[in-house]
């Protein structure tokens, strides 16, 4: 904000250039002052393209699947793969070839990346102590080493979706994908990257495999393959957590509510409870609302981006984000969604938004999401029963929580009559729980 008025009125010699790889931390009042461009990274094809009539013209001798790896190493960066092929043909005398590569980079040869990754399927403990002696030995970096395994792996992963290729269960691959993601972040902070290597992979060999979601074949009991989008392996005595399924159920069908454990429950019961669940936190934050616990709230809301690629909280992180903060008491907090379609996403995800919330707050909050028409009837509703001098009481269960009756709100007058006739007070006390942007004050 320190830029803001710099911005505005700029010296006439100045021109101001601001890069950043994470546009959407930017602040509205930043990117609405600047000309915004995109820039994108350069193609592989084009990349090659370019190294090979640099290498021509310098005559440097390299083969054809070098120039692919410079460029794939890249990550659609020219600098860098123009770097690089300075440092090879720096080295190299005569023709550069991919052994020459993998020696002066530091990567591992395909053949024992391949290797690897079936020794940990096979959950082969000693080879894979033996393996990882063997990189260690070679002076390789376990960073790029677990960079080319995630690579191997996507490989894998696409021929698995596009060519039905099968050459290790889909659950695998993604979740040894994902413990690697994780590993390279840990391995640029450790002191020793070896043992902390060791620890993270034998820690995925050796885990169960127990209640996983797979994207595999069944057979029915006449050998016949039956083609299902998810199985879920179901194991007996063993209970599913809650937090695991509402990610199976938001997996099965983003629309999904959430259903009790023995399903017992119809999907407009389970509305129904959902909805008088929901509504006493909205009498519960009415109850003890105030103003500085709003600021509070809106002041630390922007940590959640950093959890928008999360993969235990990204979903939660999301719809929190792209939802809008209305009200705030001492515990609970009321939030809409921008769309009443997404109202089902929100009960499915509450329970791991209100996990977040206390992760990011570092309070513990209970959520009501609502549409954007609830909330402008319970705004009425609040400003109404300010007028009549009625004061919320907190709730402790729904069964204590009896909603306003339709017939008492039908009798009362309108908020428009309500206001205009009312004391300074009621209108103060208004404005300072929902802010100016929101209460109108109308004159009939």
């Amino acid at each position: 904000n320190a830029l803001l008025k710099t911005l505005e009125e700029p010296p006439n010699h100045v021109i101001f250039i601001l890069a950043t790889t994470d546009p959407h931390k930017v602040p509205v009042t930043i990117v609405s002052r600047c000309q915004c461009f995109e820039f994108k990274r350069i193609s592989n094809h084009s990349i090659v393209n370019k190294l090979k009539e640099i290498s021509s013209v310098e005559k440097i001798d390299i083969d054809n699947d070098v120039l692919e790896k410079i460029a794939e190493v890249s990550e659609g960066g020219m600098r860098d793969s123009l770097g690089l092929l300075d440092k090879i043909s720096s080295y190299c005398d005569g023709n550069i070839t991919i052994h020459d590569f993998n020696k002066i980079v530091g990567v591992v040869s395909t053949d024992l990346q391949l290797d690897f990754i079936k020794t940990v399927y096979e959950k082969n403990i000693a080879h894979i102590l033996e393996l990882i002696d063997q990189i260690y030995d070679s002076g390789k970096d376990f960073i790029i080493f677990s960079q080319n395994l995630m690579e191997q792996l996507r490989k894998n992963m696409i021929e698995y979706y596009l060519e039905s290729k099968n050459n290790y269960p889909i659950d695998f691959i993604l979740e040894f994908i994902q413990m690697l993601d994780e590993l390279i972040i840990n391995l640029k902070n450790s002191s020793n990257m070896k043992i902390l290597f060791e620890t993270f992979i034998l820690s995925f060999a050796s885990k169960d495999d127990q209640n996983k979601i797979s994207f595999e074949n069944e057979k029915d009991n006449d050998n016949k393959i039956i083609s299902r989008e998810i199985i879920l392996d179901k194991k007996e005595n063993k209970e599913i957590t809650e937090k695991e399924k509402i990610q199976q159920e938001i997996k099965l069908d983003n629309k999904s509510l959430v259903k009790n454990s023995d399903n017992s429950i119809s999907n407009g019961e389970q509305r129904k409870k959902n909805d008088m669940h929901r509504f006493l936190i909205v009498n519960n934050t009415f109850a003890t609302a105030e103003k500085k616990y709003l600021l509070l709230l809106k002041e630390k809301w922007t940590k959640l981006n950093d959890f928008v690629l999360d993969i235990s909280y990204g979903a939660a992180a999301c719809f929190l984000v792209d939802s809008q903060l209305r009200a705030a008491g001492d515990k609970d907090i009321i939030i809409t969604c921008n769309y009443d379609s997404a109202l089902d996403r929100g009960f499915a995800l509450l329970d791991v938004m209100e996990e977040l919330l206390e992760k990011v707050i570092g309070s513990s909050y209970k959520i009501a999401v609502l549409t954007e028409q609830e909330w402008k009837q319970e705004k009425e509703k609040f400003i109404q029963r300010k007028n009549r001098g009625e004061k919320y009481e907190y709730k402790e269960d729904d069964l204590e929580f009896v909603h306003a009756d339709d017939e008492k709100e039908k009798n009362s007058e309108s908020i428009t009559d309500t206001i205009g006739t009312n004391s300074d007070d009621i209108i103060q006390q208004a404005v300072s729980l929902f802010g100016n942007d929101i209460v109108k004050i109308q004159n009939n």
